[in-house]
């Protein structure tokens, strides 16, 4: 089950860029770092932002290319924060190369955690669009909220992790999540916070049945207060989403409304608190005709075979 997990955001995401050394050498997969997609965002050589292009090689440690392939006393290339290439051993380094000794080493892509609970954002609950319910927040992004301490990412970096899916953890609609990297920005104040690999990496829903307290309507603060609840909840809040999305799209609607951020192409990330749980969220993301991912519970063996066919057979990750 954590394998699939761990692939599918593996796809989403690509792969990932950096250097983290925890006592042996961690090298992760390549992709651009710090890129920005905002075509409106600053040009890259403004005042108090460092630019630096790193050409590094990494000689002589073994290096862990892919399942199955090993390099003895390889070298990695790295340049500009991408992984340039593995050498064999005995290629020369490139010229002008900065060159770390990491023999006795292992070198390896990092590790991507798929589910990472942190704080979500101060979302107004009864603000412009607000939901009635204040357990749905869909227009919540976990990036705008404090994400994950340094001690966090300190901690994950040392048990191997380069990257993590990280997710906002009350309510029912959650908000979005995302992918970070969980490299040390250090005292580097142009870099406040790591590259993000995948913003909106998915919907997040849970079966939660605390109540969300502090509505704007009294009534409704402790609901839902059960499964039955929050599975009537959940099917309303996308049928709903989904009657807004035809409205507006006719032209018999408009205005702002919370259900508007589901009108996205990411899955549901659907978080469940038991085995019979998969199931029901599978049958709710059908029903809504949306691609799901599922954060298992642990126990998905004692029903495994109806397990492995949802997630299987009817397009979920699990």
């Amino acid at each position: 089950m954590a394998s699939r997990v761990f692939g599918f955001f593996r796809r989403a995401v690509g792969v990932v860029a950096g250097l983290v050394m925890v006592g042996w050498v961690v090298c992760l997969p390549r992709v651009g770092v710090g890129q920005v997609a905002d075509p409106l965002a600053p040009p890259a050589n403004r005042v108090g932002v460092r630019e630096e292009v790193r050409f590094v090689a990494l000689v002589g440690g073994t290096v862990h290319v892919g399942p199955g392939r090993v390099v003895e006393g390889g070298t990695v290339v790295l340049r500009g924060g991408l992984v340039e290439g593995v050498l064999e051993a005995g290629v020369a380094v490139p010229a002008g190369a900065e060159v770390r000794d990491v023999r006795g080493r292992y070198v390896y892509p990092a590790l991507i955690d798929a589910y990472v609970e942190v704080d979500g954002p101060a979302v107004a609950i009864d603000g412009p669009g607000a939901h009635w319910s204040p357990v749905v927040l869909p227009q919540g992004d976990v990036l705008d909220g404090p994400g994950l301490s340094e001690k966090d990412r300190d901690e994950l970096r040392g048990l191997g992790f380069g990257a993590a899916n990280i997710v906002p953890r009350r309510g029912v609609f959650r908000g979005r999540s995302a992918v970070v990297s969980l490299a040390d920005v250090g005292k580097d104040r142009s870099a406040s916070r790591g590259a993000v690999y995948k913003a909106a990496s998915g919907h997040v829903v849970a079966f939660e049945t605390d109540g969300g307290g502090g509505s704007n309507t009294a009534r409704w603060e402790s609901y839902p207060d059960s499964q039955m609840g929050a599975i009537a909840l959940i099917r309303q809040t996308l049928l709903d989403a989904g009657y807004r999305k035809a409205r507006l799209g006719a032209g018999l609607e408009g205005g702002v409304s919370a259900l508007d951020a589901l009108d996205t192409p990411s899955p549901l990330l659907m978080v469940v608190g038991d085995e019979l749980e998969v199931l029901r969220a599978g049958k709710i993301a059908r029903e809504a005709g949306r691609g799901w991912i599922v954060r298992g519970s642990g126990m998905e063996f004692e029903r495994l075979q109806a397990v492995a066919g949802e997630i299987g057979e009817r397009g979920g990750a699990g």
